[in-house]
């Protein structure tokens, strides 16, 4: 009897010192939507120990230590994730691969539990587990928060395509300029001759308008779209500028 009551005791011991183990780590949700475009898998890193493999439409959890930690992924290059932990919390890393100059690059963003929510749910139903009660959000809200990153992803797009055009323009018509830019002598002086009107309005109109185009990016980065998701989840109000250009086609059910 003695032997079982110890028995007992120590299996205790070895429980309670296992729930506060895991109450002291932190998990990461690492997780990647489908994308027709950059369907490569990769492997995640740990102090160079493989923890998982990533593809398209899939997810895991990896439970660590809290503090500073680097999360590596090596594909045609290496790329590093860098994030502070803290005990008990759940955090969420959307992964993905790079296009343009980052092409073929593994890519990582830390996105609010909401985010991850409406993201995890597209392919996969039962994630409601990975968040906390104050974390369920209505349909309504659902909807909204889907609403808003249409909007920024679709604004943003074209804000790079107007970048793009624009700076074009005005680095031919600068470069016009220079190559054209000529001088005469008159009283004893040069004086620059005048440059073809149609160059200059162009010039002008263009680094306006390339300037515009930066402004707008600011104006819907990945940043500003993580802040206004996070305060909107947790029960604040929308911007009114926010809400002016919440139109119905972003409440369509389109990716």
């Amino acid at each position: 009897m003695r032997m079982f009551k110890i028995v007992t005791v120590g299996l205790l011991l070895s429980m309670a010192a296992t729930s506060l183990a895991q109450d002291s780590l932190a998990t990461v949700v690492f997780f990647r939507q489908g994308r027709l475009i950059g369907s490569k898998s990769y492997q995640i890193l740990h102090q160079e120990k493989v923890i998982g493999l990533i593809s398209p439409d899939t997810y895991f959890l990896f439970p660590c230590k809290p503090g500073p930690v680097t999360f590596k992924a090596i594909t045609v290059s290496e790329a590093t994730f860098k994030i502070q932990l803290e005990s008990g919390k759940t955090y969420f890393v959307e992964c993905g691969v790079g296009r343009g100059l980052m092409d073929g690059i593994a890519t990582f963003r830390q996105v609010p539990a909401v985010e991850a929510q409406l993201k995890l749910s597209k392919f996969d139903k039962k994630v409601s587990f990975l968040l906390s009660d104050a974390q369920e959000l209505s349909d309504a809200k659902k909807d909204t928060i889907e609403a808003i990153r249409k909007m920024f992803k679709r604004k943003k797009k074209s804000a790079l395509a107007l970048t793009v055009a624009s700076g074009t323009v005005a680095l031919f018509s600068i470069g016009y300029i220079t190559m054209n830019y000529e001088t005469k002598f008159v009283n004893g002086s040069y004086v620059q001759l005048d440059q073809p009107p149609a160059v200059v309005a162009s010039t002008i109109v263009s680094v306006i308008a390339t300037a515009g185009g930066f402004y707008k990016i600011s104006r819907y980065s990945d940043k500003r779209l993580t802040s206004l998701v996070d305060q909107y989840s947790k029960g604040g109000s929308l911007p009114l500028e926010i809400k002016q250009r919440l139109k119905p086609r972003y409440f369509t059910k389109t990716p």
